[in-house]
């Protein structure tokens, strides 16, 4: 009975390169489903197209990518939760800023 062992290594999937018309039109409507910032553009050679990468995380775009919207519906969950739980847990956990002037928070802050 032959057995064969399966690599737990993520295989290396060679991102798409984009003709001059799609990187604009996919870069308006998508953004790095990591850290939900825009998407940048970088010309490759061989064969002549265009790379999407993200800056901030620093990697070349392997079908990691959220439409724009849906980044927007993520933040907007993501506000209202906060606000909900910031006004549900008021009467527990004190505001620390709560009866101190500007200059008072400042100087505890050592500005």
């Amino acid at each position: 009975m032959n057995v064969e062992f399966i690599s737990a290594e993520k295989p290396e999937i060679a991102p798409p390169l984009l003709q001059d018309g799609e990187v604009d039109q996919f870069l308006s409507r998508r953004v790095c489903s990591r850290c939900y910032a825009d998407l940048e553009k970088r010309p490759v050679n061989n064969p002549r197209g265009w790379q999407v990468f993200c800056y901030f995380c620093g990697d070349v775009w392997g079908y990691t990518t959220i439409s724009r919207r849906y980044a927007e519906i993520l933040g907007q969950t993501a506000l209202a939760d906060h606000r909900q739980a910031r006004t549900r847990f008021a009467d527990i956990v004190p505001d620390p800023l709560a009866g101190k002037t500007q200059s008072e928070i400042l100087s505890e802050l050592g500005y």
